[in-house]
């Protein structure tokens, strides 16, 4: 029998997957030294920094969660891993094919690029699958979003760059694109959507609040234009981008209109996790819906 399991069940993303699909075992920091000497057919890895999202991480946490996955990966052999991480390891105008960024001043990042490259050395067959901004697990994932939820309360400019470009991914799509990039043999995949400006979703989305954005200055970040070079395997004719800015739009409306809780986005120690011991470590899935289903693909 071919094991299966998931590291980082207990988080917003990780629910989505274990309600959706079964996995012989969840892992979580309760429970990681079980990782040790076991062998995974298939191991799905969600980089910690999107269990609450990069807006909300506590670099300090992150990177000891780091130091112990490095740590206790050590002795676990994988024939397929998963791992879902951030468009931050590459340069904001790159696609797979462009070099990753191999270090960074920001340690939070620093760090991520080097589990990054230790999790590629460590397995064989491993698809890295990057990620902009997600919408769909609530606040913490997008600057730009957050703003826009929490902007009644708040008064004056709202600090957000007037130009700079935003992409985002509908996370509803997730496990699709996923099977999608693992049927076509791919080693990485960047799910780019085409970029929108802050200007352009206040536009749409958010008029009433178009006069508290700042003026454009040329210091301002032009922020992300990441694409991908298999983009022709989800979206035709290939524009670099699986999702194209009007359904991306549409997808924010419906995001506003229903939005996640925000204390939602708070990973939890479920039951089966938290009490989960060397002798049972087969955990049932938990029937836990938390991605608005305005966003189904």
């Amino acid at each position: 029998m071919i094991n299966t399991g998931i590291i980082g069940s207990s988080c917003l993303l990780g629910h989505l997957w274990t309600k959706q699909r079964f996995f012989d075992y969840l892992f979580d920091p309760v429970n990681w030294e079980l990782l040790r000497n076991q062998s995974f057919g298939e191991l799905l890895l969600i980089d910690p920094i999107l269990w609450d999202g990069p807006i909300a991480v506590n670099a300090s946490q992150y990177i000891h969660q780091l130091e112990q996955l490095t740590q206790f990966l050590h002795e676990t052999k994988v024939e397929r891993l998963t791992f879902l991480t951030t468009f931050d390891l590459l340069p904001e105008d790159a696609d797979e094919s462009t070099e990753q960024l191999q270090s960074s001043d920001d340690p939070v990042l620093n760090a991520q690029i080097k589990f990054r490259d230790y999790i590629n050395l460590q397995f064989g067959r491993v698809l890295t699958v990057r990620l902009p901004e997600i919408l769909g697990l609530g606040q913490g994932f997008s600057p730009v979003i957050d703003t826009i939820i929490n902007a009644t309360a708040t008064e004056g400019t709202l600090p957000l760059p007037l130009l700079e470009r935003h992409q985002f991914y509908p996370i509803s799509h997730i496990i699709a694109d996923v099977d999608t990039a693992w049927k076509c043999g791919l080693f990485s995949a960047n799910l780019a959507s085409a970029p929108v400006t802050t200007f352009e979703i206040f536009e749409q989305v958010a008029p009433e609040l178009q006069d508290r954005l700042p003026i454009a200055h040329p210091s301002d970040p032009m922020g992300s234009n990441r694409k991908s070079q298999v983009s022709y395997f989800w979206h035709d004719p290939m524009t670099g981008y699986i999702i194209d800015k009007e359904s991306i739009i549409s997808c924010i409306k419906e995001i506003l209109e229903h939005p996640t809780p925000k204390e939602g986005n708070q990973t939890q120690e479920t039951e089966s996790t938290a009490e989960i011991s060397e002798t049972q470590t087969t955990v049932p899935v938990q029937e836990i819906s938390v991605v608005s289903e305005s966003t189904d693909q």
